[in-house]
């Protein structure tokens, strides 16, 4: 059912009091009136600084009741067939006297044919009304609202030209597409300016420059952000399981894998050693799957208020769906979780509140919102996380091996345009043993620099070698961790390559680099 269809029922079985979360309140307040309207009833709004307004009869009622109770009061005599929007009324609900009289309306108004409707940005019910006041969820604009709104947008940018000899072009069906794509996630109004300033600034719609619109304003909620990445599969080298187990989904979200039988993909979690490349990976699904890429920061889903925490992540988690389909990326996110099992002790359940609507909407989303996971300290992770049905599988990145070092280092070397020898490449991959891909980029990066410190000459293997001596690995400082974290998985996750990994922490090559210069 759509909202109104949806609405229009709980009006029908009369339901006191609903309450609607969103920061949409124009384009709700219209689907409310059409709801009131479809059951035949009166509709009224009521804010601090207006009173009560009618809106079905398009007038302003002469008792301005511009405090909380007095529109109370007034919505309790409005009669029967009367709903009443009560906008920003959150603020109000932790007044004893105010919380009274709304417990008493909804025994009144479950026989009168009434109905309040609490509209906001957020739902922060106390505990003697939560279980009496429906929470309505309100979606952000699909892709046929904001496709109607885009024509109305031209339309009123094409009135309006002073200039008919710079017409607004016709966007092409890909064009269109593409914007449209681009605004999914917004809200109807940040839609509608992205749209204007399109037509403003570039005189045709632009998805690009919607795009930019779309991640400043998500980027502003604090909690989600748009990621920009040019890195597909091919930058990163290894991890040929998990690259082809990626690669057998890449349309599968496409009608034709509907068609199929297919469901779509839930995601994946990659547990691994810090530097694998496991974040690298996540942003190259995204462009390799060409879908938009979100960021959710769970460390900054926590807020100060009570039932801010939750409000955050379920306002992400809706841009998330009104974006789809796209890539959830979520790094390191053990360090957001790691309170779960004191979270009754330390913040009153904040975490395992939060932690369990995430792991709620995991299970039960239906929107093709592909997650991916990164994680480094898998003792941190509650185990109902990594339960089968959650997540697709769970990927264990490792150290890579002599082919996979191999490999990393050729795609170092040619993203800053260089060039060596196949001999020394395979000599520097046998002798970093040990290293992960970061480190080798470091190395790689470390090498440009003493070469372009010394008479900017070329780039040698001894500079890269050299590098590489200087360093101390991961796997030396973290040797037992290393350890522990593959005797872990050995059991729990898939292998992220085909080749295998030696059993003992491979630091053999770094140790014979420093032997070597130690004894030249």
């Amino acid at each position: 059912m759509s909202f109104v269809e949806r609405l229009q029922a709980y009006l029908d079985a009369g339901f006191p009091v609903l309450a609607v979360t969103t920061a949409e309140e124009s384009r709700a307040e219209l689907d409310l009136v059409a709801a009131a309207r479809g059951t035949e009833r009166r509709a009224f709004y009521w804010s601090v600084t207006e009173g009560i307004v009618g809106l079905t009869e398009k007038r302003r009622e002469p008792n301005h009741a511009k405090n909380p109770m007095g529109a109370l009061t007034w919505a309790e005599q409005a009669g029967a067939d009367s709903v009443v929007i009560l906008r920003d009324f959150h603020f109000y609900l932790q007044n004893p006297e105010i919380l009274r009289k709304l417990r008493d309306l909804t025994k009144l108004f479950r026989t009168t044919n009434q109905s309040l409707v609490l509209l906001g940005v957020r739902c922060q019910l106390p505990p003697e009304v939560e279980k009496e006041v429906t929470v309505l969820e309100y979606a952000l604009p699909d892709r046929a609202y904001l496709r109607q709104l885009m024509e109305r947008v031209l339309q009123s940018a094409r009135a309006s030209n002073p200039h008919p000899e710079a017409a607004i072009p016709e966007p092409s069906d890909v064009v269109r597409e593409r914007a449209i794509e681009a605004a999914l996630g917004l809200t109807a109004f940040e839609a509608e300016n992205a749209f204007a300033l399109s037509l403003v600034v570039k005189r045709a719609v632009d998805p690009d420059l919607i795009n930019e619109e779309k991640a400043a304003a998500v980027r502003k909620s604090g909690v989600l952000e748009v990621i920009q990445s040019a890195d597909t599969l091919e930058s990163v080298g290894g991890v040929s399981v998990l690259k082809e187990w990626l690669r057998k989904r890449r349309r599968a979200f496409s009608p034709q894998a509907r068609d199929f039988g297919l469901p779509a993909p839930r995601g994946i979690i990659l547990i691994g050693v810090p530097g694998s490349g496991k974040s690298l990976l996540a942003k190259s699904v995204a462009t390799t799957w060409k879908l938009p890429l979100l960021r959710l920061d769970i460390g900054k889903v926590f807020g100060s208020l009570v039932g801010e925490s939750e409000g955050n992540l379920r306002r992400a988690l809706a841009t998330a769906e009104a974006a789809s389909p796209a890539v959830l990326w979520i790094d390191e996110i053990e360090k957001g979780l790691s309170g779960v099992a004191s979270s009754n002790r330390s913040d009153a359940g904040t975490t395992a509140r939060v932690f369990g609507h995430f792991l709620t909407w995991m299970q039960e989303k239906r929107a093709p919102v592909f997650v991916v996971a990164t994680a480094n300290a898998i003792e941190a992770l509650p185990p109902e996380f990594l339960r089968k049905g959650r997540f697709d599988e769970i990927f264990f990145v490792d150290l890579p091996t002599e082919a996979e070092r191999e490999e990393i280092l050729r795609i170092h070397l040619a993203r800053r345009k260089r060039e060596m020898e196949e001999a020394a490449v395979r000599e520097l991959a046998r002798m970093s043993d040990g290293y992960t891909g970061a480190e080798l980029e470091e190395a790689v990066v470390s090498a440009l620099f003493d070469a372009f410190d010394d008479t900017q000459r070329d780039l040698h293997p001894a500079d890269v070698m050299q590098s590489l001596t200087a360093m101390t690995p991961l796997s030396v400082m973290m040797s037992t961790e290393i350890k522990a974290l593959r005797e872990w998985a050995r059991h729990r996750a898939r292998p992220a390559s085909s080749a295998p990994h030696p059993e003992s922490v491979p630091a053999q090559g770094v140790r014979r680099m420093r032997l070597g210069r130690e004894e030249a």
